[in-house]
């Protein structure tokens, strides 16, 4: 502080979309992506299922295979888009969906109609699940586990 000038802002509440809650007398923290994950859901007009979904990808899904015929530019970009977008959840919040990302990732330059399916899926899996949160907890022996925030 005697280098640099330093503004205190005081605890921190949100973070690059990341929502942070604090329990200190417990040694907790918890980083959730809820108002992410909403925002897009809003973004790409995915609602929330009906029933809530159990699983990142549907059971067809690990059909995926490379698509033998040619993705339009507008589909392959919007592919690109979501993909991207659900990575950055799966990269802070959400290891729950790494594979299904890096799956879906494969299919990047040339997706096909059950690739598009498959990342509305996983979007709406996220819409279903959006209270889970990584906790990191002051004992040694449970760093990070996922855990339900209400």
């Amino acid at each position: 502080m005697q280098i640099y000038d330093i503004t205190v802002l005081g605890n921190i509440n949100q973070f690059l979309g990341i929502r942070v809650i604090r329990n200190r007398g417990q040694r907790k923290l918890w980083l959730v992506q809820d108002s992410y994950i909403d925002k897009i859901a809003a973004r790409y007009n995915i609602t929330t299922p009906t029933k809530p979904l159990s699983t990142p990808l549907p059971s067809t899904a690990v059909m995926l295979v490379p698509y033998e015929g040619q993705a339009t530019p507008d589909q392959i970009y919007a592919y690109q888009q979501k993909v991207g977008s659900v990575n950055y959840a799966a990269s802070f919040t959400r290891p729950d969906i790494a594979r299904s990302v890096s799956k879906l990732s494969e299919s990047l330059r040339n997706p096909s109609e059950q690739h598009l399916q498959a990342v509305d899926h996983l979007i709406q899996y996220l819409l279903s699940t959006r209270q889970l949160a990584i906790q990191y907890d002051g004992d040694r022996a449970t760093i990070a586990k996922k855990v339900m925030i209400s």
